[in-house]
């Protein structure tokens, strides 16, 4: 009949979408098997290829030289120190200058010759602080012994007591300031000479 005819050619129908459908899966399975293939082929080719050490030819970061740095940062605080040697913490300046010691020595040196005699003073009792080596702080003080200010001359005269292990260079700068315009000078000279206490500075003081 018209109606088992239709059901036959649905069925058929049918059929034949299923058959299409299962070769498409199939086709798909085959193009993934493909591509797993492939992926297994790099996975063992990179595994089998030594890996590439790239040398680092570029040049060491630079670091700064720790000597040079604390050098530099000394030199500043000197030449901040050196510039409140005029003001009113002059003497707490002094002070830190020889607790610094001998590198301070230069700038203290060339403080000397300030135009202010409170600089000059100030520098006069840290390089007496300082005391050493002699041959450096000797004639420092030799100079300031014949200072304009009679302060300097007088903190000079006090200061070469304290420079040790030249009293035979020292006993002749104090024996000449013996003969300062100033009294005050003329004492500081002679206490320094009783400190030294050699005979040739003893001989000149008690005459």
């Amino acid at each position: 009949s018209g109606c088992g005819l239709g059901t036959k050619y649905q069925v058929k129908s049918l059929n034949q979408k299923v058959e299409s459908l299962t070769q498409r899966v199939e086709s798909q399975n085959q193009r993934i098997e493909s591509l797993s293939e492939k992926v297994e082929s790099l996975a063992r080719q990179v595994a089998d290829k030594p890996a590439v050490v790239h040398e680092d030819t570029s040049p060491p970061p630079k670091v700064e030289d720790a000597r040079f740095t604390g050098e530099e940062s000394q030199n500043q605080k000197i030449e901040s120190l050196i510039k409140q040697l005029g003001e009113r913490n002059g003497p707490s300046a002094a002070a830190e200058l020889a607790a610094i010691g001998e590198p301070a020595l230069p700038a203290l040196i060339a403080a000397l010759n300030n135009e202010y005699h409170v600089v000059r003073l100030n520098a006069v009792d840290a390089i007496s602080q300082i005391g050493q080596p002699p041959d450096v702080v000797v004639p420092a003080l030799a100079k300031a012994i014949k200072d304009e200010s009679l302060w300097v001359r007088q903190h000079a005269a006090q200061a070469l007591s304290f420079a040790r292990g030249a009293a035979h260079d020292i006993v002749p700068i104090l024996i000449e300031a013996l003969n300062d315009e100033s009294l005050e000078v003329r004492r500081s000279a002679a206490n320094s000479l009783r400190q030294i206490g050699t005979h040739d500075a003893m001989k000149a003081v008690e005459e």
